[in-house]
């Protein structure tokens, strides 16, 4: 058991999509992370060493510095998805 339930809806429906347009406002590279993250979760050996690149990664990108420059009122230069691109 992952424990990853921790509300319950009415209309998942709507909350599916209230969580989609949450994370649209996200850093697609703490996203992606997470995905890996919970994808390695089986393998410890593999998720330490995993968790530590992908902090870094987080740490030191882009995508961290609009994030931070935009909750502090700074302004909003938009996220990178190298993904996309």
């Amino acid at each position: 058991e992952l424990g990853l339930v921790t509300t319950l809806r009415d209309d998942p429906e709507e909350a599916a999509l209230e969580l989609a347009d949450s994370l649209t406002r996200q850093s697609p590279d703490a996203l992606r992370a997470a995905k890996r993250l919970l994808d390695a979760t089986y393998d410890d050996q593999r998720l330490l060493h995993l968790e530590t690149a992908l902090q870094r990664k987080l740490l030191y990108g882009w995508n961290q510095l609009a994030k931070s420059a935009d909750s502090l009122g700074f302004w909003q230069p938009g996220f990178l998805n190298p993904a996309t691109q």
